[in-house]
């Protein structure tokens, strides 16, 4: 039976309500109730949706004003723009589309995901993308000056909020508008922290349980254009936070001259490098890490990744680029600068070093356990780094390299700038396959604090007889 009321007609038996064109929806009060939008409607006020109701789309739109849930969920009959308010209160939707924020005007989707992140770590529900291609708009950093040759920019496209979650059904692509590239360095990302402008470090804030799932984000351009220099997070986006919980899984990051996940909390004040924030419990998992170094001209790590009780765990990271002029110390899969690490099962391919593993900022401990993974074609698979000041770092203290197969190496272990010393490093149980080996299959250099290392185990194919060890001191 349907009864007409002015304001809308409905199914009063089903609980569901049509509503009609004109209504001020701020005075549909039925709890428990289907509300139906079949055309546009614009809100001069503010609706709190009444307790349990669903919000459903049959073409119809909602913008103006805020929409305050009460337990409310969104049906949408296609993954469309439905909603141009302001959206804040409780929501059981099982997840947040982008789709449902973004009008067809707009062409990129920073807003909307924006938006859809903001509400995940209000609500609790993940950002759900669907669709095949998310664009991105850039913005333009500070240009190079003769005063200012290279300006320091730290920002990020979309800011990351406690206790979000953004997972792909759909192996979506996320992609960034590249720019003309400036001489400057500008560390960005697309998650992290937006800055209102460069140089602008907020006091001591909390991230926590933060997920990306499925993502895939493609900044691999062949053009000289700038694009983020991490996709996920940047150590320089999120000065002085405090991040834990942190998982990065089943996610595809293709990177141009860029790290792709760059996670520190360090940051330069007054000159000074400072440790103000604490990163801590992340897992890294099932992912494929590729860079590009061609055009650009400094070193990078594919991770580079300082967060105390972390785990990395079966993923792909592969550099495209291969050039043995630039095959420079700083080019390595994975760089780790924290205690309480565990890296395994994980597939290493082209990189200078696979893995290098340096000291840390003050008295940090912990084991370093990296076992059961493959590096190929990787000049070092392990480079040991311990350097610095005492006053800001301490010693490189307890590696575990074990049970790992690398093939195609040149000098299988290496370590430089030794300042302060190594101890409790164990290699043991690895098998190398060797080319042309560089000194010696093990080189030491600029030892200068003493060096406490051990070697048990490990099988050596090599076809060209060298020195096994090479040590040179401090000079």
């Amino acid at each position: 039976m349907l009864m007409q009321c002015g304001l809308c007609f409905s199914k009063d038996r089903k609980g569901i309500v049509h509503v009609r064109k004109g209504t001020d929806v701020s005075l549909l009060k039925k709890p428990n109730t289907i509300y139906v939008f079949e055309q546009d409607h614009h809100i001069d006020n503010n609706w709190v949706v009444p307790n349990n109701c669903t919000l459903e789309f049959r073409g119809g739109t909602i913008s103006g004003g805020l929409i305050y849930g009460s337990g409310t969920n969104i049906v949408s009959d296609s993954a469309r723009f439905v909603i141009g308010s302001i959206v804040k209160g409780s929501w059981s939707v099982s997840g947040w589309m982008p789709e449902w924020f973004k009008p067809d005007t707009s062409e990129y989707w920073n807003s909307a995901l924006q938006k859809c992140m903001d509400l995940s770590g209000s609500t609790g529900r993940p950002v759900v993308l669907t669709g095949d291609l998310y664009m991105l708009d850039n913005y333009e950093r500070t240009a190079p000056t003769k005063a200012n040759p290279e300006p320091d920019c730290y920002n990020s496209l979309l800011n990351i909020c406690s206790g979000m979650t953004i997972i792909s059904r759909n192996n979506s692509k996320v992609k960034v508008k590249p720019l003309p590239m400036h001489a400057g360095r500008y560390y960005t990302a697309v998650f992290g922290h937006r800055y209102e402008g460069c140089n602008d470090y907020p006091s001591t804030k909390t991230l926590k349980d933060i997920t990306f799932d499925g993502i895939t984000i493609d900044n691999y351009d062949d053009s000289l254009a700038e694009a983020p220099s991490a996709p996920i997070i940047n150590k320089y986006c999120i000065y002085g936070y405090n991040v834990s919980n942190l998982t990065v899984q089943n996610c595809s990051l293709y990177c141009s001259g860029s790290n792709c996940l760059f996670m520190d909390v360090a940051y330069k004040r007054g000159g000074v490098r400072s440790y103000e924030g604490i990163a801590e419990n992340c897992v890294i998992r099932n992912n494929y890490f590729r860079i590009k170094e061609k055009q650009y001209p400094y070193d990078l790590s594919a991770l580079f990744v300082a967060i105390e009780n972390t785990e990395i765990h079966d993923n792909v990271i592969e550099h495209h680029y291969r050039d043995e002029a630039r095959d420079r110390w700083g080019c390595a899969g994975i760089e780790i600068h924290a205690g309480s690490f565990k890296v395994f099962n994980n597939k290493v391919i082209g990189f200078h070093n696979g893995i290098n593993d340096c000291n840390y900022v003050g008295p940090t401990k912990g084991i370093h356990d990296i076992y059961g993974n493959e590096f190929d074609d990787c000049s070092a698979p392990l480079a040991l780094w311990s350097f610095g000041s005492p006053k800001m770092f301490s010693a490189l203290n307890g590696v575990s390299f074990h049970d790992n197969v690398c093939r195609q190496c040149r000098q299988p272990v290496r370590s430089n700038a030794t300042d302060q010393g190594m101890k409790d490093i164990k290699v043991y149980k690895n098998t190398f396959y060797c080319e042309t080996v560089r000194g010696g299959a093990v080189s030491f250099s600029k030892i200068e604090n003493g060096l406490d290392i051990s070697f048990s185990g490990n099988t050596f194919y090599h076809a060209n007889p060298t020195p096994f060890f090479e040590f040179q001191a401090q000079s």
